[in-house]
């Protein structure tokens, strides 16, 4: 019973299991390859590769307050729970100075608002930057980072 058991179980061990995906995967591709789903339709980045979707800032803009960007969200809602952090306003800031250079004129207020986080970030006694500062506006680290 233990050596039939075991053989059964080979067939369920990692290995096999990927390989079994790895099967099924390419059987939907061959099977479905050039089946469309009516109702769908997007273009190939391939056809048509200059062509981009409309930038969409919503998300950026909901997740930056008077402060700065906040640094999580559960799905599209601001999570208070976890403030923000140095990194993520100077990453928005890359962006929103990326996308300034662009021609968006709505990323001119969110670039300040991003250096203006930085600013306040750093601690002129340590000569660096703290990095995770609450929702309630304390910071969380005294040392910060280099």
């Amino acid at each position: 019973m233990r050596k039939r058991a075991y053989i059964f179980g080979r067939a369920m061990i990692w290995s096999e299991v990927a390989k079994r995906y790895m099967a099924s995967f390419e059987r939907a591709r061959v099977e479905r390859r050039h089946y469309i789903s009516p109702g769908v339709t997007a273009k190939a980045l391939d056809k048509y590769p200059g062509e981009l979707p409309p930038l969409k800032l919503d998300h950026l803009q909901n997740m930056t307050d008077k402060t700065g960007i906040l640094q999580h969200a559960l799905f599209t809602v601001p999570n208070y729970a976890h403030g923000y952090t140095t990194d993520d306003n100077a990453r928005a800031l890359l962006i929103s100075i990326l996308l300034e250079e662009s021609g968006n004129r709505e990323s001119k207020k969110l670039a300040s608002r991003y250096l203006a986080f930085l600013g306040f970030a750093f601690n002129v006694q340590t000569k660096r930057f703290r990095n995770v500062l609450d929702y309630q506006r304390n910071w969380l680290d005294d040392n910060g980072s280099d």
